[in-house]
Protein backbone atom coordinates (compact mmCIF):
# COMPACT_ATOMS: atom_id res chain seq x y z
CA UNK A 1 0.00 0.00 0.00
CA UNK A 2 2.69 2.48 0.99
CA UNK A 3 4.52 1.98 -2.32
CA UNK A 4 1.38 2.82 -4.29
CA UNK A 5 0.74 5.95 -2.25
CA UNK A 6 4.35 7.09 -2.72
CA UNK A 7 4.12 6.39 -6.46
CA UNK A 8 0.93 8.49 -6.75
CA UNK A 9 2.57 11.30 -4.82
CA UNK A 10 5.76 11.32 -6.90
CA UNK A 11 3.95 11.05 -10.22
CA UNK A 12 1.79 14.06 -9.33
CA UNK A 13 4.86 16.01 -8.22
CA UNK A 14 6.63 15.31 -11.51
CA UNK A 15 3.72 16.16 -13.78
CA UNK A 16 2.83 19.35 -11.89
CA UNK A 17 6.48 20.40 -11.85
CA UNK A 18 6.56 20.11 -15.64
CA UNK A 19 3.21 21.83 -16.20
CA UNK A 20 3.48 24.89 -13.93
CA UNK A 21 6.21 26.71 -15.97
CA UNK A 22 4.13 26.22 -19.12
CA UNK A 23 1.02 27.56 -17.40
CA UNK A 24 3.00 30.60 -16.25
CA UNK A 25 4.26 31.16 -19.81
CA UNK A 26 0.73 30.88 -21.17
CA UNK A 27 -0.61 33.29 -18.54
CA UNK A 28 1.96 35.94 -19.42
CA UNK A 29 1.35 35.45 -23.12
CA UNK A 30 -2.40 36.00 -22.65
CA UNK A 31 -1.92 38.59 -19.85
CA UNK A 32 -3.88 36.55 -17.29
CA UNK A 33 -2.58 38.14 -14.11
CA UNK A 34 -3.60 38.73 -10.53
CA UNK A 35 -2.76 42.41 -10.41
CA UNK A 36 -1.89 44.01 -7.05
CA UNK A 37 -4.17 46.51 -5.31
CA UNK A 38 -4.41 48.22 -1.92
CA UNK A 39 -5.73 45.06 -0.22
CA UNK A 40 -3.36 42.52 -1.71
CA UNK A 41 0.08 41.88 -0.31
CA UNK A 42 2.02 40.89 -3.43
CA UNK A 43 3.70 43.27 -5.85
CA UNK A 44 3.85 42.85 -9.59
CA UNK A 45 1.77 40.82 -12.03
CA UNK A 46 1.41 37.19 -10.95
CA UNK A 47 -0.61 34.49 -12.77
CA UNK A 48 -3.31 32.86 -10.65
CA UNK A 49 -3.82 29.63 -12.58
CA UNK A 50 -1.74 27.24 -10.48
CA UNK A 51 -4.86 25.39 -9.34
CA UNK A 52 -5.47 24.27 -12.93
CA UNK A 53 -3.14 21.34 -12.30
CA UNK A 54 -4.62 19.91 -9.10
CA UNK A 55 -7.68 18.09 -10.42
CA UNK A 56 -6.48 16.74 -13.79
CA UNK A 57 -3.00 15.81 -12.59
CA UNK A 58 -4.25 13.85 -9.58
CA UNK A 59 -6.88 12.06 -11.69
CA UNK A 60 -4.25 11.17 -14.29
CA UNK A 61 -1.84 9.85 -11.66
CA UNK A 62 -4.55 7.68 -10.09
CA UNK A 63 -5.72 6.39 -13.49
CA UNK A 64 -2.18 5.42 -14.50
CA UNK A 65 -1.53 3.58 -11.24
CA UNK A 66 -4.88 1.76 -11.29
CA UNK A 67 -4.26 0.66 -14.88
CA UNK A 68 -0.69 -0.48 -14.28
CA UNK A 69 -1.49 -2.42 -11.11
CA UNK A 70 -4.61 -4.02 -12.58
CA UNK A 71 -2.70 -5.15 -15.69
CA UNK A 72 0.58 -6.24 -14.18
CA UNK A 73 -0.21 -7.15 -10.57
CA UNK A 74 -3.80 -8.42 -10.47
CA UNK A 75 -3.15 -10.95 -7.72
CA UNK A 76 -0.49 -9.03 -5.83
CA UNK A 77 -1.02 -7.67 -2.36
CA UNK A 78 -0.14 -4.29 -3.84
CA UNK A 79 -3.56 -4.25 -5.49
CA UNK A 80 -5.04 -3.16 -2.21
CA UNK A 81 -8.41 -2.26 -3.70
CA UNK A 82 -8.74 -5.85 -5.06
CA UNK A 83 -7.58 -5.22 -8.61
CA UNK A 84 -9.87 -2.30 -9.30
CA UNK A 85 -12.94 -3.86 -7.72
CA UNK A 86 -13.23 -0.83 -5.46
CA UNK A 87 -13.73 1.30 -8.56
CA UNK A 88 -16.07 -1.01 -10.46
CA UNK A 89 -18.36 -1.64 -7.46
CA UNK A 90 -18.56 2.07 -6.62
CA UNK A 91 -18.83 3.34 -10.18
CA UNK A 92 -22.09 5.28 -9.83
CA UNK A 93 -20.94 6.93 -6.61
CA UNK A 94 -17.56 7.84 -8.09
CA UNK A 95 -19.27 9.49 -11.07
CA UNK A 96 -21.27 11.72 -8.71
CA UNK A 97 -18.16 12.67 -6.73
CA UNK A 98 -16.30 13.36 -9.98
CA UNK A 99 -19.13 15.64 -11.15
CA UNK A 100 -19.06 17.53 -7.86
CA UNK A 101 -15.33 18.18 -8.25
CA UNK A 102 -15.74 19.10 -11.91
CA UNK A 103 -18.42 21.71 -11.14
CA UNK A 104 -16.21 23.60 -8.70
CA UNK A 105 -13.19 23.16 -10.97
CA UNK A 106 -15.05 24.75 -13.91
CA UNK A 107 -16.42 27.59 -11.79
CA UNK A 108 -12.94 28.17 -10.38
CA UNK A 109 -11.42 28.38 -13.85
CA UNK A 110 -14.15 30.78 -14.96
CA UNK A 111 -13.58 32.97 -11.92
CA UNK A 112 -9.81 33.05 -12.43
CA UNK A 113 -10.18 33.94 -16.10
CA UNK A 114 -13.15 36.31 -16.24
CA UNK A 115 -14.64 36.57 -12.75
CA UNK A 116 -17.81 34.97 -11.36
CA UNK A 117 -20.36 36.51 -9.02
CA UNK A 118 -20.09 35.16 -5.53
CA UNK A 119 -23.77 34.18 -5.58
CA UNK A 120 -23.11 31.88 -8.53
CA UNK A 121 -20.06 30.37 -6.83
CA UNK A 122 -22.18 29.84 -3.72
CA UNK A 123 -24.82 28.00 -5.74
CA UNK A 124 -22.15 25.85 -7.40
CA UNK A 125 -20.86 24.86 -3.95
CA UNK A 126 -24.35 23.83 -2.83
CA UNK A 127 -24.79 21.73 -5.97
CA UNK A 128 -21.37 20.15 -5.42
CA UNK A 129 -22.32 19.35 -1.83
CA UNK A 130 -25.57 17.76 -3.01
CA UNK A 131 -23.73 15.63 -5.56
CA UNK A 132 -21.28 14.54 -2.88
CA UNK A 133 -24.21 13.41 -0.73
CA UNK A 134 -25.66 11.54 -3.72
CA UNK A 135 -22.32 9.76 -4.08
CA UNK A 136 -22.92 8.28 -0.63
CA UNK A 137 -20.39 10.49 1.11
CA UNK A 138 -22.37 12.32 3.79
CA UNK A 139 -22.28 12.81 7.55
CA UNK A 140 -24.23 9.90 8.99
CA UNK A 141 -22.93 10.36 12.55
CA UNK A 142 -21.82 13.44 14.54
CA UNK A 143 -20.41 11.31 17.37
CA UNK A 144 -21.92 13.40 20.15
CA UNK A 145 -21.76 16.95 18.74
CA UNK A 146 -24.78 18.76 20.25
CA UNK A 147 -25.87 15.38 21.56
CA UNK A 148 -26.31 13.99 18.03
CA UNK A 149 -25.01 10.61 17.00
CA UNK A 150 -26.44 8.62 14.11
CA UNK A 151 -28.21 10.78 11.52
CA UNK A 152 -30.77 9.88 8.91
CA UNK A 153 -30.54 11.12 5.34
CA UNK A 154 -32.96 14.02 5.87
CA UNK A 155 -30.75 15.53 8.56
CA UNK A 156 -27.37 14.27 7.40
CA UNK A 157 -27.56 15.64 3.87
CA UNK A 158 -28.30 19.31 4.81
CA UNK A 159 -25.56 19.22 7.46
CA UNK A 160 -23.13 17.78 4.93
CA UNK A 161 -23.98 20.39 2.29
CA UNK A 162 -23.52 23.15 4.88
CA UNK A 163 -20.16 21.66 5.87
CA UNK A 164 -19.02 21.51 2.23
CA UNK A 165 -19.94 25.15 1.59
CA UNK A 166 -18.40 26.31 4.87
CA UNK A 167 -15.11 24.43 4.48
CA UNK A 168 -14.76 25.32 0.80
CA UNK A 169 -15.17 29.01 1.57
CA UNK A 170 -12.81 28.73 4.54
CA UNK A 171 -10.03 27.45 2.27
CA UNK A 172 -10.88 30.08 -0.35
CA UNK A 173 -10.89 32.93 2.16
CA UNK A 174 -7.62 32.03 3.89
CA UNK A 175 -5.64 32.03 0.63
CA UNK A 176 -4.12 35.43 1.43
CA UNK A 177 -0.33 35.00 1.59
CA UNK A 178 2.13 32.79 -0.23
CA UNK A 179 1.93 29.16 0.79
CA UNK A 180 -0.77 29.53 3.44
CA UNK A 181 -3.75 27.81 1.82
CA UNK A 182 -1.53 25.26 0.08
CA UNK A 183 0.43 24.64 3.30
CA UNK A 184 -2.69 24.12 5.42
CA UNK A 185 -4.20 21.88 2.73
CA UNK A 186 -0.96 19.89 2.48
CA UNK A 187 -1.07 19.22 6.22
CA UNK A 188 -4.70 18.15 5.88
CA UNK A 189 -4.04 15.91 2.87
CA UNK A 190 -1.10 14.17 4.55
CA UNK A 191 -3.15 13.75 7.73
CA UNK A 192 -6.27 12.43 5.97
CA UNK A 193 -4.30 10.25 3.57
CA UNK A 194 -2.41 8.56 6.38
CA UNK A 195 -5.40 7.95 8.66
CA UNK A 196 -7.64 6.81 5.81
CA UNK A 197 -4.97 4.29 4.79
CA UNK A 198 -4.89 3.03 8.38
CA UNK A 199 -8.69 2.88 8.38
CA UNK A 200 -8.78 0.79 5.20
CA UNK A 201 -10.11 3.50 2.85
CA UNK A 202 -7.52 2.84 0.12
CA UNK A 203 -9.19 4.84 -2.64
CA UNK A 204 -9.58 8.00 -0.60
CA UNK A 205 -6.03 7.66 0.72
CA UNK A 206 -4.69 7.33 -2.82
CA UNK A 207 -6.60 10.46 -3.85
CA UNK A 208 -5.22 12.41 -0.90
CA UNK A 209 -1.61 11.54 -1.69
CA UNK A 210 -2.02 12.18 -5.41
CA UNK A 211 -3.38 15.67 -4.78
CA UNK A 212 -0.73 16.27 -2.10
CA UNK A 213 1.98 15.78 -4.73
CA UNK A 214 0.38 18.35 -7.04
CA UNK A 215 -0.09 20.88 -4.22
CA UNK A 216 3.50 20.60 -2.95
CA UNK A 217 4.92 20.98 -6.46
CA UNK A 218 2.80 24.10 -6.95
CA UNK A 219 3.85 25.37 -3.54
CA UNK A 220 7.50 25.47 -4.62
CA UNK A 221 6.74 27.95 -7.41
CA UNK A 222 4.38 29.91 -5.19
CA UNK A 223 6.94 30.34 -2.40
CA UNK A 224 10.22 30.55 -4.29
CA UNK A 225 9.15 32.24 -7.50
CA UNK A 226 9.17 36.03 -7.94
CA UNK A 227 7.09 38.40 -10.03
CA UNK A 228 10.28 39.98 -11.38
CA UNK A 229 11.59 36.65 -12.72
CA UNK A 230 8.13 35.69 -13.97
CA UNK A 231 8.23 32.28 -12.29
CA UNK A 232 5.73 32.88 -9.49
CA UNK A 233 2.13 31.68 -9.52
CA UNK A 234 -0.96 31.63 -7.27
CA UNK A 235 -3.44 28.76 -7.03
CA UNK A 236 -6.47 30.98 -7.65
CA UNK A 237 -10.07 29.97 -7.01
CA UNK A 238 -9.62 26.92 -9.24
CA UNK A 239 -7.27 25.45 -6.68
CA UNK A 240 -8.89 26.67 -3.47
CA UNK A 241 -12.42 25.56 -4.42
CA UNK A 242 -11.26 22.11 -5.48
CA UNK A 243 -9.14 21.67 -2.35
CA UNK A 244 -11.97 22.85 -0.13
CA UNK A 245 -14.35 20.28 -1.62
CA UNK A 246 -11.71 17.55 -1.42
CA UNK A 247 -10.91 18.21 2.24
CA UNK A 248 -14.64 18.19 2.98
CA UNK A 249 -15.03 14.79 1.36
CA UNK A 250 -11.96 13.32 3.03
CA UNK A 251 -13.11 14.67 6.39
CA UNK A 252 -16.53 13.08 5.97
CA UNK A 253 -14.91 9.79 4.97
CA UNK A 254 -12.60 9.83 7.99
CA UNK A 255 -15.55 10.69 10.22
CA UNK A 256 -17.05 7.35 9.17
CA UNK A 257 -14.02 5.17 9.91
CA UNK A 258 -12.23 6.91 12.80
CA UNK A 259 -14.10 5.23 15.62
CA UNK A 260 -12.67 4.53 19.04
CA UNK A 261 -11.60 1.02 18.08
CA UNK A 262 -9.54 2.31 15.15
CA UNK A 263 -7.75 5.34 16.55
CA UNK A 264 -8.82 5.66 20.16
CA UNK A 265 -10.14 9.20 19.65
CA UNK A 266 -13.54 10.78 19.00
CA UNK A 267 -14.22 10.39 15.29
CA UNK A 268 -15.55 13.92 14.78
CA UNK A 269 -12.58 15.46 16.59
CA UNK A 270 -10.18 13.43 14.45
CA UNK A 271 -11.94 14.36 11.21
CA UNK A 272 -12.28 18.08 12.02
CA UNK A 273 -8.79 18.62 13.50
CA UNK A 274 -6.91 19.77 10.33
CA UNK A 275 -9.74 22.17 9.45
CA UNK A 276 -9.77 24.07 12.75
CA UNK A 277 -7.51 26.96 11.69
CA UNK A 278 -9.21 27.88 8.37
CA UNK A 279 -12.74 27.25 9.71
CA UNK A 280 -12.30 29.20 12.94
CA UNK A 281 -10.61 32.05 11.06
CA UNK A 282 -13.35 32.41 8.45
CA UNK A 283 -16.05 32.20 11.15
CA UNK A 284 -14.43 35.03 13.12
CA UNK A 285 -13.91 37.15 9.99
CA UNK A 286 -17.48 36.69 8.75
CA UNK A 287 -18.94 37.54 12.17
CA UNK A 288 -16.71 40.64 12.32
CA UNK A 289 -17.94 41.80 8.91
CA UNK A 290 -21.59 41.20 9.77
CA UNK A 291 -21.19 42.99 13.10
CA UNK A 292 -19.81 46.02 11.26
CA UNK A 293 -22.65 45.83 8.71
CA UNK A 294 -20.42 44.74 5.84
CA UNK A 295 -20.94 41.98 3.31
CA UNK A 296 -19.54 38.70 4.67
CA UNK A 297 -18.04 38.10 1.22
CA UNK A 298 -16.33 41.47 0.85
CA UNK A 299 -12.54 41.03 1.24
CA UNK A 300 -10.70 42.91 3.97
CA UNK A 301 -7.52 42.68 6.03
CA UNK A 302 -8.97 41.09 9.13
CA UNK A 303 -7.71 37.54 8.69
CA UNK A 304 -5.26 35.99 11.12
CA UNK A 305 -2.35 36.30 8.71
CA UNK A 306 -3.06 40.02 8.28
CA UNK A 307 -3.01 40.46 12.05
CA UNK A 308 0.35 38.71 12.41
CA UNK A 309 1.78 40.88 9.64
CA UNK A 310 0.46 43.96 11.46
CA UNK A 311 2.65 42.86 14.38
CA UNK A 312 5.69 43.12 12.15
CA UNK A 313 6.20 39.49 11.13
CA UNK A 314 7.27 38.75 7.56
CA UNK A 315 5.09 36.66 5.24
CA UNK A 316 7.38 33.65 5.62
CA UNK A 317 7.33 33.95 9.42
CA UNK A 318 3.54 34.24 9.44
CA UNK A 319 3.30 31.17 7.23
CA UNK A 320 5.43 29.09 9.59
CA UNK A 321 3.55 30.34 12.68
CA UNK A 322 0.12 29.46 11.29
CA UNK A 323 1.22 26.08 9.94
CA UNK A 324 2.69 25.23 13.35
CA UNK A 325 -0.56 26.40 14.94
CA UNK A 326 -2.47 23.99 12.70
CA UNK A 327 -0.22 21.08 13.64
CA UNK A 328 -0.55 22.05 17.30
CA UNK A 329 -4.35 22.15 17.10
CA UNK A 330 -4.37 18.72 15.42
CA UNK A 331 -2.22 17.18 18.14
CA UNK A 332 -4.20 18.92 20.90
CA UNK A 333 -7.63 17.93 19.55
CA UNK A 334 -6.71 14.32 18.91
CA UNK A 335 -5.05 13.80 22.27
CA UNK A 336 -7.66 15.65 24.33
CA UNK A 337 -10.60 13.93 22.60
CA UNK A 338 -9.57 10.79 24.47
CA UNK A 339 -10.28 12.38 27.85
CA UNK A 340 -12.73 15.21 27.07
CA UNK A 341 -16.29 15.15 25.78
CA UNK A 342 -16.25 16.29 22.15
CA UNK A 343 -18.54 19.27 22.89
CA UNK A 344 -16.30 20.43 25.72
CA UNK A 345 -13.27 19.96 23.47
CA UNK A 346 -14.86 22.14 20.79
CA UNK A 347 -15.54 24.85 23.39
CA UNK A 348 -11.94 24.65 24.62
CA UNK A 349 -10.68 24.97 21.04
CA UNK A 350 -12.84 28.05 20.53
CA UNK A 351 -11.68 29.61 23.81
CA UNK A 352 -8.04 29.05 22.85
CA UNK A 353 -8.67 30.59 19.42
CA UNK A 354 -10.56 33.60 20.80
CA UNK A 355 -7.92 34.21 23.46
CA UNK A 356 -5.16 34.15 20.86
CA UNK A 357 -7.00 36.66 18.66
CA UNK A 358 -7.75 38.87 21.67
CA UNK A 359 -4.08 38.97 22.61
CA UNK A 360 -3.01 39.71 19.03
CA UNK A 361 -5.56 42.53 18.67
CA UNK A 362 -4.43 44.01 22.00
CA UNK A 363 -0.82 43.97 20.84
CA UNK A 364 -1.74 45.64 17.54
CA UNK A 365 -3.59 48.43 19.39
CA UNK A 366 -0.52 49.07 21.56
CA UNK A 367 1.71 49.30 18.51
CA UNK A 368 -0.64 51.84 16.89
CA UNK A 369 -0.52 54.18 19.91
Amino acid sequence: MSLILIAAFLLSVLITWLLIPRIIHFAFKKELFDKPDERKIHHGAVPRLGGLTFFPVSMFAIAVLVSVITLFAPSSSMAFWNSGAWITTHWEKLVMAFCAAMILYVFGVADDLTGVRYRNKFISQIVAGLLMCMSGLWLDNLHGIAGLHELNQYLGWPITIFAVVFITNAINFIDGIDGLASGLCSIGLLYYGTLLAIGGKAGYSLLAFAVLGAVLAFMWFNLHGTAEKKNKIFMGDTGSLFLGLLLSGLGVSLNRVADGNTLGCNAFAVAFAPLIVPCFDVLRVVLHRVRHKKSPFKPDKNHLHHKFMALGFTQRQVLMIILLMSVGMIVFSNSMSIVLDVNLLLIVDMIVWMTLNYLICGKIKKLKK
